[in-house]
């Protein structure tokens, strides 16, 4: 049987359509087709590689790459690192868009040479932005091993059933077992989970560091905001990431008051936590410092709580005119 269509790369040693995923990763109704060239060169760049993104519609016949319109070309940066060597499309962003997995297992992790890496570009609006490298990725893994080859294989595959695909990475070559005894590295695509705010109250007009304890933080499209209504204040600076607790700093305004929600998002989902963060004294504790008594020390012009200091009496201790004292403490001379 013949086919529909043919597409042929160009470039000598390119090993275009070594691998090939599709989907409607712009979000705009087309099919886009993804093929990987692992050993394209770029300039200087040789076996860097690359994958076109193509749409389904601009194909007629037979054709080689160089005579289609194609969309855009996701490019590896570095020389013989072969970016595109495997591709997965699936969805562990949640957002209903399928995303773009694409291993680059020959990348040197700093002296770790060939340790690999795998690289999520996820979709939406932004997917066909122009001159987009690994740089440009949503999220990433980086082999931990020497010549480990982290990408050998890949997978996006819900594998705890929470309806979101969860991301699997092969290393044929990983030592951690012994020589070239291999590994799976499986990453859990899940949402933020925010336990407590430190401190959860401060004052208007002052710079804090804040720490977030909680679980499932990764630094891959990390935002951090407090939220109140339509105010929302972001961090000066992101001080630090660990899987459980994220450090930043942040200079509240002179006019905010009151209860903040705290918000954390990764590319994988979003956490809350509400009433976070109180700016400015409220009167709900042991302190009355307002000009509402609400609390148990009263020290302005209405009495409410246990202690009378003006020239009302409505509470159990009567200390401020010369009426009958309807308590067991006299303090105003009428010897009663």
């Amino acid at each position: 049987t013949a086919p529909v269509f043919t597409l042929t790369g160009v470039g000598e040693f390119d090993k275009f359509g070594l691998q090939v995923v599709a989907g409607d990763f712009a979000q705009d109704g087309r099919t886009l087709l993804a093929i990987a060239a692992p050993s394209l060169t770029d300039g200087n760049a040789k076996y860097a590689g690359g994958v076109y993104v193509v749409d389904r519609d601009e194909l007629s016949g037979a054709q080689t790459i160089d005579e289609v319109n194609v969309a855009t070309v996701l490019r590896g940066a570095a020389k013989w690192e072969r970016f595109g060597w495997r591709l997965a499309a699936g969805d562990p962003t949640g957002d209903g868009a399928p995303d773009l997995l694409v291993a680059q297992s020959r990348h040197d992790n700093g002296k770790e040479r060939v340790a690999g890496a795998a690289y999520l570009f996820a979709g939406g609006d932004d997917f066909l932005a122009a001159d987009q490298t690994e740089a440009n990725a949503d999220w990433a893994a980086y082999g931990p091993e020497r010549f480990g080859l982290l990408g050998q294989a890949l997978l996006l595959t819900d594998i705890d059933g929470d309806g979101r695909d969860d991301i699997i990475l092969a290393a044929n070559r990983d030592y951690h077992g012994g020589r070239e005894a291999g590994a799976v590295r499986i990453y859990l695509a899940q949402d933020p989970v925010i336990d407590a705010l430190t401190p959860d109250a401060a004052e208007p007009g002052v710079s804090v560091t804040f720490t977030i304890a909680g679980a499932l933080f990764i630094a891959d499209g990390l935002q951090v905001s407090l939220r109140q209504g339509e105010d929302v204040l972001t961090p000066d600076e992101i001080v630090s990431v660990e899987k459980d607790a994220i450090e930043f700093s942040l200079t509240l305004p002179a006019e905010a008051s009151g209860e903040y929600d705290l918000h954390v998002a990764t590319v994988f989902g979003e956490g809350t936590l509400a009433g976070a963060l109180t700016v400015g004294t409220a009167d709900d504790d042991t302190t009355d410092d307002d000009a509402v008594d609400d609390d148990s020390v009263d020290d302005d012009m209405t009495d409410d709580d246990a202690v009378d200091d003006d020239a009302a009496d409505d509470d159990a201790t009567d200390d401020d005119d010369a009426s009958s004292d309807d308590d067991d403490d006299n303090d105003d001379g009428c010897g009663c």
